[in-house]
Formats: C-alpha cells, structure tokens, sequence
C-alpha cells in the first residue's frame, strides 16, 4: 500500500496487506509494515482479533483505475 515516502524503494520497509477476491467484494487483510532489512515482519494489530476490510468490486476498481 504504502512504500518509502523519499525513495519509493521497498528496502526500506513497506505496508502491505493482503488482497483476495471473494464474490463481489475485494477484501484486505493481514496488515503488516515489512521491512526486508529483517527477517520478520510485524502485524499491526493482535492476531487473535483479525480484521478485515471489504471493498465492493465495482468501488474498489473505480478507485484503483
């Protein structure tokens, strides 16, 4: 989603989220900052309380083209 604001490389650490398609809607989840610098990554929130957001597909791909 969200890369180095100065050089736009991913090596110095990026949000990301996972995208997956379901029906239609378009769903993010699994967010993260990742940093490849290292050999994990962190989640933003507590794994036990996973959330997820819902784009409608005809929203979502307005927005993204």
């Amino acid at each position: 989603i969200y890369v180095c604001e100065r050089c736009g490389d991913l090596g110095c650490g990026a949000i990301t989220v996972r995208i997956t398609e379901v029906e239609d809607c378009f769903v993010w989840s699994e967010l993260s900052i990742e940093s490849f610098t290292s050999a994990s990554f962190v989640r933003w929130h507590d794994e036990r309380a996973e959330r997820a957001f819902y784009f409608t597909r005809e929203d979502y791909l307005a927005v993204i083209y």
